[in-house]
């Protein structure tokens, strides 16, 4: 058995969170996010679970501003007058995963998806590998 005693392992769990974006109490959007909360003792799980947090409060001020933008001028561009009581919202999904492997790998994969009427607009998917022994990060293109 491999010593893990200086290894990171730590504990992840996934929270599930909606918000709405609206604009005269029209809902243009809905965001959902499915994001890992990652803990653990020593410094190492500590960076991986702060690179987690700003990312998602990156994510958070992206939405908040340019995507926002996006939606509220999609919307204003649609002519029909009915608009208000029709209009399909976007759907914008955060996605992240995370699994151990070997005892010293921790695997997370992000996926942000964007869609409207079920028909798919934009996807982006990032895949990091984390050594918790060390705390270095590799980012995976697939």
């Amino acid at each position: 058995m491999k010593n893990t005693k200086n290894i990171c392992l730590p504990t992840y769990k996934k929270q599930q969170e909606k918000n709405t974006v609206r604009y005269e109490n029209t809902p243009i959007a809905h965001i959902f996010y499915n994001i890992l909360s990652i803990d653990g003792e020593n410094t190492v799980c500590k960076k991986i679970g702060m690179f987690y947090k700003r990312m998602i409060e990156n994510f958070t001020k992206w939405v908040d501003i340019d995507f926002e933008k996006y939606a509220k001028n999609e919307y204003l561009s649609d002519t029909n007058p009915r608009k208000k009581f029709r209009y399909v919202p976007f759907s914008l999904v955060i996605d992240m995963t995370a699994e151990i492997k070997e005892n010293i790998f921790l695997e997370v994969t992000t996926k942000v998806t964007l869609s409207k009427k079920k028909n798919f607009i934009s996807e982006k998917k990032l895949f990091h590998i984390w050594n918790l022994k060390n705390g270095t990060l590799r980012v995976v293109k697939k």
